[in-house]
């Protein structure tokens, strides 16, 4: 008989939790702000002429508010639940309104902004700047419902700043980034619509939170350790940081090469062959006007030999 373990609850949401009054309706109706920025943006500015995608992307991360449920599970969040308007009942919890327009503008709006910068040229410094910003931002938005009781995180949680731990930041910010990689890829593609950003979406989100996510969800959910879970988000951080940093290697373009000034070279991106030798090496001489070749095929050669006069 193969021996099972059974892994009771060990954390449970405050018993005091009530919604506030004043920030429920506020978060509710505020977040529908800036989607209206972020669909006028794209639709004028961003992406004109592609309204299938826009409107897919922005359903998108409607849907991927429906995956709420199960990140909070796991990561132990817990909204208030006296008072709420909830949207929905799942995994024994309820999710309120207002989590559905902050994952259209925050999932799929941001997702949208991404791709504009992708398709515009995106080095990997840049996409690190963006993907610091998105992490801002959700401290930005968070900090101050903790701060008013709409919701808590329990359990262990580390490098909490006014009740907001930071190891969850990096997921979230890292959703945007992974969805709009996927489109700007299969964009390329033939048999890609512009409509399946509707699944992408919200399958993007998946892949940020899980990937990850998945050591912080296990110590949280195993330990009461606060000297286990900081070691273990640090983890979750640096797997988040390398999720961001193979998109970049897919999706990202080179850094601009050093202006002439800045190398002491006359600006000459060619270099000339003076040689051939035995073993098909080739001499490069810079700045000759014998044979030329691209700088990046010349570079590559060695055993250089004498220069012929």
């Amino acid at each position: 008989m193969i021996p099972t373990l059974a892994v009771a609850p060990i954390h449970f949401p405050p018993d005091d939790m009530v919604m506030n009054d004043f920030w429920q309706p506020f978060m509710t109706y505020v977040n529908v702000i800036p989607i209206v920025a972020v669909a006028w943006l794209a639709l004028r500015r961003w992406m004109p002429g592609e309204r299938v995608l826009v409107l897919s992307a922005l359903v998108g991360g409607a849907v991927a508010s429906l995956l709420e449920p199960m990140v909070d599970h796991l990561g132990l969040v817990f909204f208030a639940p006296d008072g709420q308007w909830t949207m929905l009942r799942f995994y024994g919890r309820a999710t309120p309104w207002f989590i559905l327009p902050c994952f259209v503008w925050y999932t799929g709006g941001q997702a949208l902004l991404t791709l504009w910068l992708l398709r515009r040229g995106l080095t990997m410094k840049r996409l690190f700047t963006i993907y610091g910003f998105y992490v801002l931002t959700n401290v930005l938005m968070e900090i101050p419902a903790i701060a008013a009781g709409v919701y808590s995180y329990s359990g262990p949680q580390p490098f909490e700043i006014a009740g907001l731990p930071l190891w969850f930041q990096s997921l979230n910010a890292a959703s945007p980034i992974v969805a709009a990689a996927v489109i700007h890829t299969l964009g390329q593609k033939r048999g890609w619509h512009p409509a399946l950003a509707v699944a992408v979406i919200p399958g993007a989100h998946v892949v940020a939170n899980a990937v990850p996510g998945w050591p912080m969800w296990a110590a949280l959910n195993t330990t009461r350790s606060l000297a286990v879970t900081y070691p273990v988000a640090l983890i979750t951080i640096a797997l988040a940081c390398l999720l961001v940093y193979l998109i970049g290697l897919a999706v990202t373009e080179p850094a601009a090469p050093a202006s002439p000034a800045a190398t002491g070279l006359t600006g000459r991106t060619e270099a000339a062959v003076d040689e051939v030798g035995p073993r098909g090496d080739l001499a490069v001489a810079p700045g000759d006007g014998s044979v030329v070749l691209p700088a990046t095929q010349a570079d590559q050669h060695v055993d250089v030999g004498p220069r012929v006069p």
